[in-house]
């Protein structure tokens, strides 16, 4: 009986360190997995240590079409308007086959359009708007002219200008920092200051007449 039970006892010891063996080898089997997982996204390593392995693998399938645009698809491209506003004629000068000069009237047999779309050079327009005061030949009397309303005061923006100016500022979100560099990029005339931007609040009662035209300017945008 005692040598059934030191016969079990020891059985049992070698149980238990085999475990322990085990739990040694799954600890060091779980820190080779951590440490290969770990890269720059989710350490402190730099970028370079990361390999060229494949950090995830795309779940999307082959779905058998080619690349591109598929048959069908309508697409969005610029297309050519009826009525440009510069035509530039490119003739040759002589002909390719014989080197004969070709003169203003020889015949055209085909013409192809090619058109490009561009910003005109965006500056300042000033007009002086100048009052006269004229005599009367008759009575002697001084009448004079009247400003616009446009023209309130010696020198202001136009509605235009205002226009654009609370477009950039309001629906484009641009500082008015960024778009005082942009307006002295178009001319070094116009920028904001601290008295300029009450523009913005006051365009509302003062730039009435130039709403239509800003919705205008915005759909061409």
């Amino acid at each position: 009986m005692d040598e059934r039970i030191a016969e079990l006892e020891a059985l049992v010891q070698q149980q238990r360190e085999y475990i322990e063996q085990l739990l040694a080898r799954n600890a060091e089997l779980e820190a080779r997995v951590a440490q290969a997982q770990r890269d720059s996204h989710t350490s402190s390593k730099p970028p370079s240590s990361d390999g060229l392995a494949r950090r995830t693998k795309s779940l999307r399938t082959k779905s058998g079409k080619k690349a591109g645009g598929q048959l069908g698809h309508r697409g969005d491209t610029l297309h050519l308007v009826a009525t440009p506003d510069e035509i530039v004629e490119h003739r040759p000068a002589v002909c390719v086959h014989c080197q004969t000069l070709l003169a203003d009237d020889a015949s055209v047999v085909l013409r192809e359009r090619r058109q490009v779309q561009e910003l005109p050079v965006v500056r300042l327009h000033i007009t002086e708007h100048q009052r006269l005061h004229m005599r009367c030949p008759r009575c002697q009397t001084v009448s004079a002219g009247a400003f616009p309303a446009a023209a309130p005061s010696r020198a202001q923006y136009g509605p235009h200008l205002r226009a654009l100016a609370v477009y950039l500022v309001e629906e484009q979100l641009v500082p008015l920092g960024r778009g005082s560099s942009a307006r002295r990029a178009c001319s070094r005339q116009w920028s904001y200051s601290s008295k300029r931007r009450c523009s913005v609040p006051r365009c509302s009662i003062t730039m009435r007449p130039a709403c239509a035209e800003r919705e205008r300017w915005r759909g061409r945008m």
